[in-house]
């Protein structure tokens, strides 16, 4: 397998991750968000690797990649505004308990 190949599986992989983030979301259930953040920034390092010219044809995945997280952080401010800030308090405990400050997570 090509790196291009793995980076278009990946970044496949990654678009549906956070679609189903975005269903998990919808239905009521915390979506498992952990990791995605590393996942992205080894599959963008990989892009950036590639020789002059490759990158180009992975384009239309990154643009899902983009899509798919813009549907997601719309459907996050949508359950923030709808919970009265709750769920922000809540994310602030989430990442104190994992050595992040409020508003950070990792």
């Amino acid at each position: 397998m090509t790196e291009s190949h793995s980076l278009e599986t990946g970044l496949d992989a990654l678009t549906r991750r956070i679609s189903d983030a975005r269903a998990s979301l919808a239905a009521g259930t915390p979506p498992d968000l952990s990791g995605m953040d590393a996942e992205a920034n080894r599959l963008v390092a990989g892009i950036a690797a590639l020789p002059e010219g490759e990158g180009a044809a992975l384009a239309p995945r990154v643009e899902r990649v983009i899509e798919a997280l813009d549907a997601l952080a719309a459907a996050l401010g949508e359950t923030e505004a709808g919970s009265g800030g709750r769920s922000v308090a809540r994310a602030d405990r989430v990442a104190a308990a994992y050595g992040g400050g409020p508003g950070r997570m990792g």
